[in-house]
């Protein structure tokens, strides 16, 4: 049997309501949202319906509206209504979120927020590491069972449908991210949350359960992870002598070429005979980046695209202040291989052996790279199969909805990485060698130990 260990972090013994007045909305006004936000999508997108059902999204359109306050709408619950729309598409690129400022609101959300991580497949919402909250010493793997008396599981049933993403592991990144809005949003008054969790992680012989008080805190004041990576877009070390590590969690143009180009001759003086590329933190940018690294790593014209659909409608070309034209979708899914990039002269390429981390939080761009490591580069794959996939939407135009001022990203483009077509089965790019994405370093560490095959 559970043992049940009740710990009070302080001494409040009651939830206290805020004083803050919650910005509302007329009826009219969140009608009027929801239906700039359908207009958006539909005049910006090139294929909005390609997996969502165009009459399943307007039923819940119309459901959303019925359900609207008589009065006032408050605009934590309207943001919770409009995610659950966009949710629908399962695209990673089409997202709505809150207004940077909201007028006399201080946000203040779950301590916990940001050392959260929601397991693929069962959606455990656990912690991520240790922690030390308010004094109370937390362990890595710990799994949240109530907030405020309300189950986690039937939260995360809840919330799940308002993340984006074309895979479960990537939604559950993202929910991760977002749990403490979600929970905020729907309680913008609670100051204070009460929660149950099994202590430790599920190896455990024993987990007691905690019953915990935390004082709901600001940005600045939440638990961080205990080891929180680099904030760099890019950088590289030496591990040893002959291990190098690039950790590439940005796909940040500004700099990039000057920079791939003096760690690799720098690789190259110094002999390096092992390189880690980790991209398990990147969530995109700029495409060029990953081409720049392929180039010194392959022999091989190569390419992490295989085409794309654009389609330059009005509001897209309003918003990249161009000449606007006729709404035209373009189909450039039969591109030839003349497109592929050629590799550098072999004087200045690495020849020693490369291992890429992957995770489910490697994405856009970065699941790009990703994709032609895989397919041209001779090195190994390490970790998880990445968030983003071989078919997705991609680009993105931001806009503001008129009366809430919630902000909306809505993508103009298909891409398909390389020889990915219509009617393939979704997926990204899969690991030679799966193991959890926290271990894929050391994974990399050991093949390398073992005579790096």
């Amino acid at each position: 049997m559970l043992k049940s260990i009740t710990i009070l972090l302080f001494a409040a013994t009651t939830l206290t309501a805020s004083s803050q007045t919650l910005p509302k909305l007329s009826r009219q006004q969140a009608v009027e949202d929801i239906d700039s936000l359908v207009s958006l999508i539909e005049e910006v997108e090139v294929d909005p319906y390609m997996q969502l059902p165009k009459e399943t999204f307007y039923a819940a359109v119309a459901e959303s509206k019925r359900t609207l306050a008589a009065d006032s709408i408050d605009i934590f619950s309207h943001y919770l209504k409009l995610s659950r729309l966009t949710g629908m598409f399962n695209q990673g690129h089409l997202s709505v979120n809150l207004p940077k400022k909201i007028p006399g609101v201080t946000p203040k959300a779950l301590p916990l927020t940001r050392i959260l991580k929601v397991v693929p497949g069962s959606h455990d919402v656990i912690l991520s590491c240790d922690a030390e909250v308010e004094g109370q010493k937390l362990k890595r793997g710990s799994k949240l069972l109530s907030i405020n008396g309300r189950k986690v599981e039937d939260m995360v049933r809840q919330y799940m449908p308002m993340t984006s993403g074309e895979t479960d592991a990537f939604r559950c990144e993202s929910l991760a991210n977002r749990f403490g809005r979600y929970l905020w949003c729907e309680n913008p008054t609670d100051t204070v949350y009460d929660i149950t969790m099994l202590d430790g992680d599920e190896h455990s012989k024993l987990r007691p359960t905690l019953n915990l008080r935390l004082k709901a805190v600001g940005y600045n004041d939440m638990a961080e992870p205990t080891d929180p990576g680099s904030d760099e877009p890019y950088s590289y070390k030496m591990l040893n002598d002959s291990v190098m590590l690039f950790t590439f969690n940005s796909c940040d143009l500004d700099g990039f070429n000057y920079f791939a180009r003096k760690m690799f001759a720098e690789a190259k003086r110094d002999g390096v005979k092992h390189l880690i590329i980790d991209v398990r933190n990147n969530g995109g940018g700029n495409s060029d980046t990953g081409d720049e690294i392929c180039r010194y790593l392959t022999d091989r014209p190569f390419s992490g695209f295989g085409g794309s659909k654009i389609r330059k409608s009005k509001t897209v070309a309003l918003y990249y202040n161009q000449k606007v034209g006729k709404d035209t979708v373009y189909d450039y899914t039969n591109a030839s291989d003349y497109n592929l990039h050629l590799p550098y002269d072999p004087k200045f390429r690495f020849d020693g052996k490369t291992y890429l981390l992957i995770s489910p939080r490697t994405y856009s761009s970065a699941s790009n790279f990703a994709w032609e490591y895989w397919k041209f580069v001779p090195g190994t794959v390490i970790g998880e199969e990445t968030g983003g996939v071989n078919i997705s939407t991609g680009d993105i135009i931001r806009r503001v909805l008129p009366h809430s001022g919630i902000r909306v990203i809505v993508p103009w483009k298909i891409f398909y990485h390389y020889g990915a077509k219509d009617g393939d089965p979704i997926h990204g790019t899969i690991p030679d060698i799966p193991v959890a994405a926290d271990q894929a370093l050391t994974k990399a560490l050991e093949i390398i130990t073992a005579g790096g095959n």
